[in-house]
């Protein structure tokens, strides 16, 4: 990605699913019934993969990362036997998608190749957080900070969304993880809207902030009245 000042720095992102609370997936059998308050609807996978006004959480996420100029998007699978299922037909050579078990030891073996494939930052994101904020100008506060790792919070508190620096990350005395009560030297506040996907009532949530124009997200269909 060039620079104002020319210089070209190149990002990766790392999107984790089901690794922070998330519903875990059903049995081959049967799908898990999520109850919210009056309504009962099936779910067949974590939450941060189901399709919401034609897209789900985690789809409109690497779009919003490739849109920023991120030349890998690494997809982290933490529900074990699930494989979502996009819409867009992603690059293989910019997407890839990876079953996971010990969730920490992958971020940092993920950090570790994308610096080994010269990838200078990554964004690291929980797939059930949504935000519109501008990830370049995220990048650059991150990269003024000088730090390892830049947290960011919005007004209701942390987030799980970090911008790291490969390189520094490979300290072995360095933690990284999701885990959003930790705190760091840098912390970027997240004005836009923001969407945290904990409970089935987001889901329902997040459709009517998209049919409201109150989100930048628009329903991936046509609009026939």
């Amino acid at each position: 990605r060039p620079l104002e000042n020319g210089e070209v720095v190149r990002l990766g992102a790392i999107v984790v699913v089901g690794a922070t609370g998330e519903i875990e997936p059903p049995d081959a059998a049967r799908p898990r019934l999520l109850r919210d308050p009056g309504k009962n609807f099936l779910v067949d996978g974590p939450l941060a993969c189901v399709e919401i006004v034609g897209r789900s959480m985690t789809e409109r996420l690497i779009e919003r990362f490739l849109s920023a100029g991120v030349e890998v998007v690494s997809v982290l699978i933490a529900s074990e036997g699930y494989k979502p299922r996009f819409r867009t037909s992603f690059d293989k050579d910019q997407v890839e998608i990876e079953q996971v078990k010990d969730v920490p030891a992958a971020i940092r073996q993920k950090i570790k190749a994308l610096n080994d494939a010269g990838i200078d930052h990554a964004f690291l994101n929980s797939a059930d957080v949504y935000a519109e904020t501008d990830f370049l100008d995220l990048f650059y506060f991150h990269r003024e900070a000088k730090q390892a790792i830049t947290s960011s919070f919005d007004r209701h508190g942390a987030l799980a969304l970090w911008v790291v620096d490969c390189e520094k990350a490979q300290d072995p005395n360095l933690e990284i993880s999701l885990d959003q009560s930790r705190s760091s030297a840098a912390s970027y506040f997240i004005r836009e809207y923001v969407n945290r996907l904990n409970h089935p009532r987001d889901l329902r949530l997040f459709s009517e902030d998209t049919l409201r124009g109150r989100c930048e997200i628009r329903p991936s269909g046509k609009q026939l009245r």
